[in-house]
């Protein structure tokens, strides 16, 4: 805290150096102020930038608007909107592009005085890739959209505490199941993090986010576990892969990770149905003990060979 103590003398010159220069007025103790919040409304193509006019100065009118674009040099900037009182104020932007972060700050004009607001930032998640999921045979194609705000620490402007709103999508030839998903979590530089922990799901999504490019570049890996509200609780499990177009990440390619990933999921039941009929078909233990271990070696020679090109 700083104390400031006056001299009699100093007080009265400053007093009336004030009064002459017309400062000292009914609003002389007001300043123009305005606040950035959190847009709303955020999808693929648009969003609703949402600021506050907290203090008017004194000036009236005056204009507010909205600063944006993809880094914080803005280069846009809304419609200006006349404003008499302190108020909520909004403007709704288009022509966006998904998997881009989008930063905005509001803005006061009074006379020759300009005021902003504190910097903020979101984006439109719109990842896809593939997955897995146990109660399904193959490969599923997988998808996360919805929109996402960033708010970045104001103790280290390196960190952004991010929250996700959207839907988890996992789709195989005759089913697809769609979760609504909430995350929040971090982006640290360009790794990020971000989780839930709320009924009736849970599920994780970490990996790297770079936003230097246009889109960003995104590729992370995650799961979701779907416990329905059921009398017989059972759950779900989905395991999968998300990334923006331009992000490398093992496809589903002919020959490739995910082919030979099918084809071991696919071998991994074969196996245990044989080893089932086995254990209860013959009477001789010792022998189907035998033949199950046989089978087993083998199942990991094929998951060991086909895996090793993969593995660094």
């Amino acid at each position: 805290m700083v104390e400031l103590k006056w001299h009699q003398k100093a007080a009265l010159t400053v007093g009336v150096s004030l009064l002459l220069l017309g400062w000292v007025s009914p609003a002389w103790a007001q300043f123009l102020t305005v606040v950035t919040n959190d847009a709303t409304n955020i999808g693929a193509t648009s969003a609703t930038l949402n600021g506050e006019l907290t203090d008017t100065g004194g000036f009236s009118p005056l204009q507010v608007s909205f600063q944006w674009g993809t880094t914080t040099a803005y280069g846009n900037e809304t419609s200006p909107q006349p404003k008499t009182a302190a108020g909520n104020f909004s403007a709704a932007i288009s022509g966006l592009n998904a998997n881009t972060t989008y930063h905005f700050r509001a803005k006061a004009v009074g006379d020759s005085t300009t005021v902003y607001g504190a910097d903020k930032a979101f984006i439109y998640f719109d990842l896809k890739s593939w997955g897995w999921c146990p109660d399904y045979r193959g490969i599923g194609d997988v998808t996360l959209s919805g929109g996402a705000i960033l708010i970045v620490r104001a103790d280290n402007p390196e960190v952004s505490d991010v929250y996700f709103n959207g839907t988890f999508t996992f789709t195989v030839p005759g089913q697809s199941d769609s979760l609504p998903l909430t995350l929040s979590g971090t982006k640290v530089r360009s790794l990020f993090s971000l989780g839930e922990q709320n009924a009736p799901q849970r599920g994780s999504f970490r990996g790297l986010w770079l936003e230097e490019s246009d889109p960003d570049y995104i590729s992370g890996s995650g799961h979701v576990e779907q416990a329905p509200g059921t009398l017989v609780t059972t759950v779900r499990y989905y395991w999968f892969v998300l990334k923006t177009d331009e992000a490398t990440v093992p496809e589903r390619s002919v020959g490739g990770y995910v082919e030979d990933l099918e084809f071991i999921i696919s071998r991994v039941g074969t196996y245990f149905d044989q080893l089932v009929d086995d254990l209860f078909t013959r009477t001789d233990f010792k022998e189907a003990l035998e033949l199950v271990l046989a089978k087993v070696v083998k199942l990991f020679e094929e998951m060991r060979n086909l895996l090793t090109p993969y593995i660094p």
